[in-house]
């Protein structure tokens, strides 16, 4: 393994721990806590993300309004 692999393992590795560090905050609801889990919708599974909008409503509270009412 040269050093040009190593460091982009390593960038890839920092990358992946700031996404989990965002998740884990304590105390606050966060929009990334949910964006990422999989609903299923026009026979295929997507993030959340890509079929509502995700807002905090309050310190504990996230409200998520699908754009598709139907």
């Amino acid at each position: 393994m040269d050093i040009d692999n190593f460091q982009l393992d390593l960038e890839k590795c920092i990358e992946a721990l700031k996404e989990d560090l965002i998740q884990i905050r304590t105390g606050r609801a966060t929009p990334e806590l949910v964006e990422d889990i999989l609903v299923e919708a026009y026979d295929t599974q997507s993030p959340i993300k890509n079929y509502a909008t995700i807002n905090v409503s309050d310190a504990r509270s996230l409200v998520i309004s699908p754009w598709d009412k139907s």
